[in-house]
């Protein structure tokens, strides 16, 4: 048993050490949105705003967006079949700032997920050679658009998305969100990313993505993805197979974002995809949340262990030690460089308990078909079990 929780904490020490690596790598990448002079002839930027029930974000979301210093813009806000008022906020905005245009959203087709359905009448109603996709529940500040539209002016960007700083403020959120931010820095190597042209190799942030109008168009839009839960990872994927060019960058000082409020909220928004972030995929999901469970969870127990009686093996608990060390500088890496609270970063096992059991919400309400978002079922998607 010895031999094999050596050999079990030799291969944690090469797991952390990669991402550890792929971390480090994506520091140099993971630029942030540079502040940029004026555009002298601005391109137009369609703002598409898609809102279901979201009378309590919307009307702060709007303002910022029109405090924008950028001169060329409309903001088109699609009603998606509220049950609040959130039509009523959009439509008196709409009579004092002819920038702003409510659209009332058609009934949901079959086939066809929520969000996609909203997001596809938006782009279609759009005016703009740009089109940025955002959510309800950012704020941004007067010199986002500029900056972003700079960016893909100069860089000849056809899709840029932004990371932005993700507010949390109750416990659920402080322990649950962070795996997020060690997500992005971790898993994918933008370096290698930016330069191959595969689908799988690419990822985005919904909260923010603002797409070149044709190359959004060829590339099939929301139409091509009406079924498919992760429009974000999936839009990317798309840009990249098309072979146009994309940036992922730090947006966190030009939109902020407080995406939930509870435990419920946390466990309803994230469970209805994290399934869908591995391919549904059932053998590689459970063994991957298994692994982190072992390794950052695991690990320190069985150092703890191994310094006791229980086990008295003072060369594995070493090991595990050290691990534990690599887990704490690979979790505090994320968590400041996202803006998370410091003192998290010595909470990591309970954010991994906590991530597992997200893990087994999402699974469980996907395979029985029960996934659900702002009081509609989701389509269930194909499982594979092997």
């Amino acid at each position: 048993m010895r031999g094999q929780l050596m050999q079990q904490q030799i291969g944690v020490a090469v797991f952390l050490s990669v991402l550890l690596l792929i971390t480090l790598s994506n520091l140099f990448c993971f630029k942030r949105l540079k502040r940029r002079g004026m555009i002298p002839e601005p391109p137009r930027i369609s703002i598409l705003l898609p809102a279901r029930n979201e009378e309590e974000n919307v009307a702060a979301c709007i303002e910022s967006l029109l405090n924008s210093e950028y001169h060329d813009f409309e903001v088109l806000v699609l009603n998606d079949r509220s049950e609040d008022n959130t039509g009523g906020i959009v439509r008196e905005i709409s009579k004092t700032d002819s920038r702003v245009m409510l659209i009332d959203g058609k009934p949901l087709p079959a086939g066809w997920l929520g969000k996609h359905w909203a997001c596809d009448q938006l782009s279609r109603a759009a005016t703009g050679e740009y089109l940025l996709f955002t959510d309800a529940d950012t704020r941004h500040t007067p010199y986002t658009l500029n900056d972003a539209a700079a960016k893909m002016l100069d860089e000849k960007i056809d899709f840029l998305t932004l990371f932005p700083k993700e507010e949390v403020k109750s416990w659920s959120e402080k322990l649950t969100l962070p795996i997020m931010g060690l997500s992005f820095l971790a898993i994918i190597p933008l370096a290698l990313a930016y330069r191959l042209r595969a689908p799988s190799l690419s990822s985005a942030n919904g909260q923010f993505m603002m797409f070149r109008k044709e190359a959004y168009e060829l590339t099939g839009g929301h139409e091509a993805i009406k079924d498919k839960v992760l429009d974000d990872f999936t839009l990317a994927g798309r840009i990249k197979k098309h072979g146009f060019r994309w940036r992922f960058l730090d947006g966190s000082d030009r939109v902020k974002c407080r995406m939930y409020r509870n435990l419920r909220e946390v466990y309803n928004g994230l469970g209805k995809n994290l399934f869908s972030v591995f391919g549904c995929h059932s053998a590689i999901f459970i063994f991957i949340w298994f692994w982190m469970g072992f390794v950052f969870i695991g690990t320190p127990v069985i150092g703890a262990l191994g310094f006791s009686n229980v086990l008295s093996y003072e060369k594995l608990a070493w090991l595990c030690a050290a691990n534990t060390i690599l887990g704490l500088v690979l979790w505090t890496t994320a968590i400041l460089r996202f803006g998370f609270p410091a003192h998290l970063s010595f909470f990591y096992p309970l954010i991994v308990a906590m991530s597992i059991g997200l893990a087994l919400t999402s699974f469980f309400l996907t395979v029985s078909g029960n996934s659900k978002w702002k009081g509609r079922t989701l389509i269930k998607p194909k499982v594979h079990w092997i």
